[in-house]
């Protein structure tokens, strides 16, 4: 709609102009509501799964007890069967974490790593879901190099010690050296090893493993 003087042109272009700032504001308000709804339901979601997944550990800990005492008696005529139970079984407990947790992984290179002999892995350690979402895809037992700390907890210690883990003590170098000889005994012994490096006190063993001759 048009006027004649140009004073009613300018009117109607300011009016225009208003209603499209107006629009472009509720459009504005309403996204950005959106985007908060969309925030808070990822929230939610992300609280769900971690309470089902920390129940779904602190579950499988509980009543994984009959299962250590069982492993504890194969281990007593049978090591290597208790290897290969200890990891089937723990490799399901991490399987269920990933999928309970919605996480998806994709692994490239998986192909080049021997399924015949032991190796050495070595990582960066971000979480402790680098632990989770690389055991499950081991051909072989691997010990993982932990911080002393995890001896502290019940059950979960006694995981890791079927799966031969060896605990580093950050604080005492000459505990430290005894890892590393513990650790390149394992890898003699046929068992993997693997270690993130976080800690300045890995470097040491992380060299004194590279350096190792091939059994």
């Amino acid at each position: 709609m048009r006027f004649a003087n140009g004073a009613g042109e300018l009117w109607l272009s300011q009016n225009t102009c208003t209603r499209v700032l107006l629009l472009q504001r509720h459009r504005y308000t309403e996204n950005k509501e959106g985007s908060r709804r969309i925030c808070a339901c990822r929230m939610e979601s992300f609280m769900i799964r971690f309470i089902i997944t920390a129940l779904f550990v602190i579950l499988f800990l509980i009543l994984s007890i009959p299962l250590l005492i069982a492993e504890w008696i194969i281990g007593k005529f049978n090591p290597p069967l208790k290897d290969r139970s200890s990891l089937a079984i723990v490799n399901w407990a991490f399987r269920m974490v990933l999928r309970l947790s919605g996480v998806s992984v994709t692994y490239i290179g998986e192909d080049r790593i021997p399924k015949d002999t032991p190796v050495l892995y070595v990582g960066n350690h971000r979480s402790y879901f680098d632990i989770v979402m690389t055991y499950v895809r081991v051909p072989r037992t691997t010990g993982y190099i932990s911080k002393v700390e995890f001896l502290k907890i019940p059950l979960l210690s006694n995981w890791m010690k079927n799966l031969h883990c060896l605990f580093l003590d950050r604080s005492d170098l000459k505990a430290g050296m005894k890892t590393i000889l513990a650790a390149i005994e394992e890898i003699k012994n046929g068992v993997s090893i693997c270690i993130f490096r976080k800690e300045p006190a890995i470097a040491p063993m992380l060299l004194c493993l590279s350096s190792m001759p091939a059994a």
